[in-house]
């Protein structure tokens, strides 16, 4: 029999498609079949009788829940009910003589695509948590010992989710109950549904399975947790704070303000039970909270909307005597100038910004800070962070610092300093750049910076993919060669002439390789575009005209691979069996065509200004679709567009297909149409050509229809259920991306349309972004992110607050 404790409701649910739910690549989970039941509210200790449909997968007989998933299929159920976050689950499991695997478990806290499996993996036979956000999952913690499962006989595995805490068991069921064998604390304490988990094909029988919130464990072990909480404060002493910080603008109708109260210590939230106090405008407010009143270890206060401004002052006393305190300032709402944003923000980096960590503090700035606390934590949530980084956390950049990504936060402060006479800002950028040129290049001469690697601020080396040793690779953004070569020139022509060294594979014919091992690979086009701009500056600096003939020799790699007829090129030319190896995106006409142009602007030479401008016609040929007044976002190197999805596995999964998205959630892959729009307008800057000139105008229609901005189709399910706060919008640097262009645009054609639609943009990136002095990177997270765009928001703004002045743009 099936018996709940506690009042939910159970009901079937439609399935989720395999995208959207849960895959596990070799783990083999893939998919969701659930029970088709009647809808039934129960209490506790009342049995419940599942109503079975006719599915070969799920029956049910004698009390007993049988799965018995055909071969290549995986199955698991959820309970339909209200959320909860502290429970207790607890089955007897069987699996028969035939099933091939013996692999099952439970899901915890499932709130859309966010979710933990703490399942018992046959391989190596232990109990492990994974944490899933859509398809993406992570361990969480240490797998438990051994333990031994043998078929046709009764098991029992109990789970319990407190707090931060998730512990788990598993035993013959005839036997004595063991002690917990599975501790693992989990940075999410939100509330969700549980369910069973079986998969791999499993064949296995299910009985008295029970999910309890009044467990008398659970009571136990929060007592046990609330002691051990209570001894962390004690330690904590002095370093435990308080963070008041309210929202910039009100979120409703323009009533109410949130105020965001958090308790930390160091670089972590710390929730504390006790009282909470605060006052405004003389007006006194009191509310006794709990652990459970936290929401994202966030306590929220709402104020009435002030008309002028306000101090509130807030105070949280401890059921142990601790009082903590601090205050704020609610101003207004109101939009300032955009140079305010910037300055404030670039203000907030360098008060609050640097790493102050580890052993050695230094002057690099932190790629995640916390925006309540305004510090960098050792391990933040999860949040969109797979989804923006395609699944490769590393390029998050968490506990450390990446100059390659704050390229253009550096433009911003170098700019900043020109427009105000304040050299804090390019004196913090120097300090920057030349502790990070000093300090963190890897055993073969490069820097550990890019999309693969960091600098771990917390345990001062290399940090990222493979633990620091994964590849080097820089793309896409345009790197401020000229002020890091001020700075120390000797790095930066280290730097560059290794990346001859170990990127480009073969000397003669400029074939290239993203990462650095000297060897075949992936030859993106926005990685080439990166190495061409680097050897054209350094010819620029140096006048010594090999670095112009290795910029040549790496641009023709790709225009020498182009179509002769259509002069479409591949974004990998050199890859011919994968997609990417034959067909061409808008990675080709928006960074490689960027840095083209660029490049062409080192050099003084033309030649890379007219592949960028031929490259841009020939997409503009084939690529637009007159209909529908737009662009397709794939092409055949033939120039026939790709209509239809090429497939959902592997790495075809991020092909693009159709008309191009604008809006685009993930950092990379291959939909680049705000740098394709961006390269259009400053393709005719340079050139002249009218044709540039059209394109633009076409890309301006195409994102004006694309108003206002929002989460692409391919990632909404995904990015809502990965950010349940989210107020909509996009990302900074998506919002930076198009307001520069709107900018260039308005100078380009003297049309004060476009500079309207650069401010509308700008105020719907302040209002949703802007909280505590800085930027956040999406407006569903308290995360300041530098992977997220910020300094290419910083960077607009500027040109924004300068409108007529031919700045270089956001790139």
């Amino acid at each position: 029999m099936l018996t709940f404790n506690g009042d939910f409701t159970a009901r079937t649910c439609d399935g989720l498609s395999r995208r959207n739910f849960l895959q596990v690549g070799s783990l083999g989970i893939a998919g969701l079949t659930l029970l088709a039941g009647q809808v039934s509210v129960f209490a506790a200790d009342r049995t419940v009788e599942w109503d079975f449909d006719q599915s070969s997968v799920w029956r049910i007989s004698d009390g007993v829940v049988h799965a018995n998933a055909p071969a290549g299929a995986n199955t698991h159920l959820l309970v339909k009910m209200k959320s909860v976050a502290d429970v207790l689950v607890q089955t007897d499991v069987r699996f028969s003589k035939t099933s091939p695997r013996h692999n099952f478990g439970v899901i915890l806290r499932a709130r859309g695509q966010n979710h933990f499996v703490l399942r018992y993996y046959d391989r190596p036979r232990a109990l492990e948590l994974l944490s899933f956000q859509g398809s993406d999952w992570q361990p969480v913690g240490k797998r438990s010992a051994s333990i031994d499962v043998a078929a046709d006989r009764w098991y029992t595995l109990k789970a319990v989710a407190v707090g931060q805490e998730v512990l788990a068991k598993l035993w013959p069921s005839d036997k004595a109950e063991p002690d917990w064998q599975l501790r693992v604390r989990v940075d999410d304490r939100d509330a969700g549904r549980h369910g069973l988990l079986v998969h791999d094909a499993g064949q296995v029988a299910f009985r008295n399975f029970k999910l309890s919130t009044q467990a008398v464990e659970l009571s136990r072990l929060k007592k046990e947790i609330e002691v051990q909480h209570q001894q962390q404060l004690k330690e904590l002493g002095d370093s435990l704070k308080l963070a008041v910080a309210p929202e910039s603008f009100p979120r409703d109708t323009g009533k109410t303000r949130r105020i965001d109260v958090v308790p930390f210590a160091h670089a972590d939230r710390f929730p504390v039970a006790g009282t909470l106090f605060w006052t405004v405008n003389d007006r006194k407010n009191r509310r006794d909270v709990t652990i459970d009143d936290y929401f994202g270890d966030t306590l929220r206060i709402d104020v009435p909307e002030p008309s002028k401004g306000a101090k509130i002052d807030v105070t949280l006393r401890t059921s142990d005597g601790i009082v903590l305190r601090n205050n704020a300032m609610i101003e207004p709402a109101e939009l300032k100038p955009w140079r305010y944003y910037v300055r404030r923000s670039i203000d907030t980096l360098i008060a609050h910004g640097r790493d102050d960590y580890g052993a050695i503090k230094s002057p690099m700035l932190m790629a995640v800070l916390d925006l309540t606390t305004l510090r960098s934590p050792k391990k933040p949530k999860l949040l969109d962070s797979l989804i923006r980084s395609e699944e490769r956390l590393h390029r998050r950049g968490e506990r450390g610092s990446n100059l390659w990504h704050d390229q253009s936060l550096l433009r911003s402060m170098y700019r900043l300093t020109k427009l105000t006479g304040d050299t804090r800002y390019s004196a913090a950028a120097d300090a920057y750049v030349d502790y990070t040129l000093k300090n963190t290049f890897r055993k073969n001469g490069l820097l550990s910076w890019g999309t693969h690697v960091f600098w771990d601020c917390y345990a001062e080396r290399a940090g990222g993919d493979r633990n620091g040793a994964g590849p080097h690779e820089i793309l896409v953004f345009e790197a401020e060669w000229q002020e890091m070569f001020r700075v120390n020139p000797a790095a930066v022509r280290r730097e560059i002439d290794n990346l001859w060294t170990w990127h480009i594979y073969d000397k003669e014919t400029g074939a290239h390789n993203r990462h650095d091992d000297k060897r075949k690979g992936c030859d993106f086009a926005f990685s080439g575009g990166s190495f061409i701009l680097a050897f054209s500056f350094l010819y620029k600096e140096t006048g010594e005209k090999h670095y112009l003939d290795k910029a040549k020799k790496v641009a023709d790699w790709h225009w020498k691979n182009r179509n002769p007829k259509t002069g479409l090129v591949a974004d990998c030319p050199g890859l011919t069996s994968r997609y990417d190896g034959n067909h061409c995106f808008t990675t080709v006409t928006g960074p490689h065509a960027t840095m083209l142009l660029r490049s062409s602007e080192f050099s003084g030479d033309p030649y890379f200004r007219d592949i960028a401008v031929a490259y841009i016609k020939a997409y503009d040929r084939y690529g637009w679709n007159d209909k529908a007044k737009t662009y397709n976002a794939m092409l055949r190197l033939d120039g026939t567009p790709v209509g239809k999805r090429l497939g959902s596995k592997g790495y075809d999964r991020w092909a693009p297909f159709g008309p191009v998205i604008v809006w685009r959630s993930t950092s990379y892959s291959y939909e680049f149409s705000l740098s394709a729009a961006q390269s259009a307008i400053y393709a005719y800057e340079q050139s002249g050509d009218t044709e540039m000139l059209r394109t633009a105008r076409r890309w301006a229609a195409i994102i004006q229809n694309s108003l206002p901005p929002h989460t692409s189709p391919s990632w909404k399910k995904a990015l809502e259920s990965a950010l349940p706060e989210s107020t909509g919008g996009v990302y900074a640097e998506d919002y930076g991306r198009a307001i520069s262009f709107f900018v260039h645009l308005a100078r380009a054609t003297q049309e004060p349309s476009y500079l309207k639609q650069a401010e509308a943009l700008a105020e719907e990136a302040v209002t949703k972004l802007f909280y505590n002095g800085l930027f956040r990177g999406h407006s569903g997270k308290n995360y300041y992110e530098t992977t997220n765009g910020v300094g290419l928001l910083l960077y607009a703004l500027l040109e924004l607050d300068a409108p007529s002045k031919n700045l270089r743009g956001a790139f």
